[in-house]
């Protein structure tokens, strides 16, 4: 697959490296959480952009409380007690309850002493990212990475979905996100069609159903997520999230 570097010390480039750590967090996750790569949300102290290598959350919006933030450290030294203590500082902002920091070369002792229980310590090294190869699952995106041709087009890890009830029968859905262009994309495993919503937009699938995403905006005007759901007769199924605050 492209991505993976052919250099003297056979070290994974950090695009794929932060692509593989994405792929074991959706496969490791449940499927009332939504993992998100390479998202951009907004401090609540700083009120700037932060960007998060993944984004873990409870699947419906109204939970905050499971908030993870994952870092991928591409590195080739270990990760001193300043990289915990400034991760740190990372979750506060960004309203995260645990971390997990990811290292291509491992913790020195004082910061995994420093670590404690609100961080979790991965050492993920080349030979990890390669097993991880041969089964990690990195769909090229269809949406605005095409229609735009990229010269770097994102890839889409997939999220499963709790099966839905849609029109009497059960339909199975896997969504997932551009790690690029962070538009929606969808696998209906009823019709077997993959695609994308881009934001604001509606999209019918080779089944007929009906595929929306919708921005949700705070008090002060500002979206908070953009949120992808599936309108049926019966009503709306919200399916998925990103966050942007």
């Amino acid at each position: 697959m492209s991505g993976m570097t052919s250099s003297d010390d056979a070290q994974p480039d950090w695009r794929m490296y932060e692509r593989v750590v994405a792929a074991i967090e959706a496969e490791n996750a449940d499927m009332d959480t939504t993992v998100s790569p390479n998202v951009r949300i907004e401090g609540t102290i700083s009120k700037v952009r932060r960007q998060i290598d993944v984004l873990i959350e409870a699947r419906w919006p109204d939970d905050r409380r499971r908030r993870i933030i994952v870092d991928a450290k591409h590195r080739g030294r270990r990760i001193d007690v300043k990289d915990v203590e400034s991760f740190g500082g990372m979750m506060e902002d960004c309203g995260a309850e645990h971390g997990i920091l990811v290292a291509l070369n491992g913790f020195t002792p004082a910061a995994e002493r420093r670590a404690q229980d609100r961080v979790t310590l991965r050492l993920l090294d080349a030979e990890d990212v390669e097993d991880a190869m041969s089964w990690a699952v990195f769909e090229d995106c269809v949406g605005r990475c095409t229609s735009r041709r990229s010269k770097r087009p994102g890839f889409v890890t997939w999220d499963a979905q709790p099966p839905l009830g849609v029109g009497g029968a059960w339909a199975i859905v896997w969504s997932g996100k551009c790690d690029v262009c962070h538009q929606f994309h969808v696998w209906c495993w009823s019709c077997g069609e993959v695609f994308a919503v881009a934001n604001g937009r509606r999209r019918r699938c080779g089944c007929d159903f009906r595929w929306v995403v919708s921005p949700l905006r705070g008090a002060d005007g500002k979206v908070d997520e953009y949120v992808l759901e599936l309108m049926t007769d019966e009503g709306t199924i919200e399916l998925d999230h990103i966050s942007t605050r």
